[in-house]
């Protein structure tokens, strides 16, 4: 004998499964597949009623269409993954020619109602009917289908333009209670496979929660929006830092140039236009208010200190009459010893000991006239002046400066 009994059996097992994988199903078997699904199927009922009807639920991130930050719109494009389970809709395999999978029209079967909340266009029933939902031998199915939704979003833009937005993404089964269709998390995150990146906005590590109306299920996709700032300063921040800086130099500029009070002029007006500007790309929101906007106030205010601080010192600049003596003390005392002159009355001679001091080298300055003052003018009041002004004006430019944007690029309150 070739083979034993036990090597015949292990041929015929395998020869069956040979010939079992390789038939495969045809025309015919699916067709009766079909109409044995169908037989008797009534797609108003749900798939069961002695326990709810679970729906396991993803959304595929595939892009954002548009983002109005004045009406606070977003547009973006999704794909929603939903699968659930059927009873009804299960077969044997090898009862029609091993077809394990079967697509069936969305309009036949069953499938769950469910709308976004805080839409800004009319609410339809989420998913495509054209798409075919694809339906496994054990009763699941699997729908996936693309939707472009335009959902409204809270925006606050107190960080512009480091700010960040959230936008909730809300799925309702409005026409069913919890006791009937209960939603599962397919992802506790958006899913981002497939996503195009924005030009002026960068999708943020996103959270998926479930929720519930009263009774109803839900699902709610927290979309995190970081926005790319890079534009925004390169165009406004810069600039306004370098005319602020600019414009504290305006007391450093000699008086003899006749070009300070033109110079202040102009940067406080090109302030005015840099506001405008900003004010095209923020939204006119009372509460919160765009924390820029603030620090474009305060520069403002600072250059119209700057230009009455210029008109004060054009006016000591050009006084002829003496010096009042308090004037000249006050000045004094506020210079600092870079300012003073380094001559100095005091002479210094060779002297030894056993030497007696030569009567005509004694000099004593007390019928000397008091020089303390002497070198005291207008025109270096206004010299001392400028200084202390443009030293405080550029160390508080500075200080505020540097605080305004930390706070803004980290998101953290003045």
């Amino acid at each position: 004998m070739l083979f034993s009994k036990g090597e015949v059996y292990h041929l015929v097992v395998v020869i069956a499964q040979l010939l079992h994988i390789g038939k495969c199903a045809n025309l015919t078997d699916v067709s009766q597949l079909y109409d044995y699904l169908l037989d008797g199927y009534n797609k108003n009922l749900l798939p069961q009623y002695d326990a709810p009807t679970s729906i396991i639920v993803a959304i595929q991130m595939a892009g954002i269409q548009k983002f109005d930050e004045i009406t606070g719109e977003l547009e973006i494009s999704t794909v929603v993954f939903l699968k659930w389970k059927d009873p009804r809709l299960a077969w044997s395999p090898s009862d029609f020619g091993g077809t394990t999978s079967l697509l069936l029209q969305a309009t036949d079967l069953w499938i769950p109602i469910m709308y976004v909340l805080k839409t800004t266009e009319q609410s339809d029933s989420i998913g495509t009917r054209s798409v075919q939902p694809r339906v496994f031998s054990d009763g699941t199915i699997v729908w996936n289908s693309g939707m472009s939704v335009s959902i409204s979003c809270s925006v606050d833009v107190t960080y512009f333009p480091f700010d960040s937005q959230n936008c909730p993404l809300t799925i309702q089964a409005t026409a069913y209670n919890l006791s009937e269709v209960q939603f599962v998390l397919g992802s506790h995150t958006l899913r981002t496979s497939f996503y195009t990146s924005n030009s002026q906005w960068e999708l943020k590590e996103s959270s998926v929660n479930l929720t519930s109306y009263g009774i109803t299920p839900g699902v709610s996709f927290d979309i995190n929006l970081k926005r790319r700032s890079d534009f925004f300063v390169v165009y406004i921040v810069l600039p306004m830092i370098c005319l602020g800086f600019m414009n504290n130099l305006v007391l450093i500029m000699p008086v003899a140039s006749g070009e300070r009070m033109s110079v202040a002029v102009t940067i406080f007006l090109s302030f005015v236009v840099y506001m405008e500007i900003v004010t095209d790309c923020v939204p006119e929101s009372s509460s919160p208010i765009a924390y820029i906007f603030y620090y474009i106030v305060v520069l403002l205010l600072n250059s119209s200190l700057i230009f009455i601080v210029c008109l004060i010192s054009l006016q000591i600049h050009d006084k002829q009459k003496s010096v009042p003596r308090k004037v000249q003390t006050f000045t004094n005392y506020m210079r600092f010893a870079c300012f003073r002159s380094n001559s100095s009355d005091t002479k210094v001679y060779p002297f030894q000991q056993d030497d007696e001091l030569p009567a005509e080298k004694i000099e004593t300055d007390i019928d000397k006239p008091d020089n303390k003052y002497s070198e005291i003018t207008w025109t270096t009041v206004g010299k001392t002046f400028d200084c202390y002004f443009a030293v405080i004006f550029i160390t508080s430019f500075t200080l505020f400066t540097l605080v305004t944007w930390n706070n803004l690029y980290y998101n953290t309150d003045l």
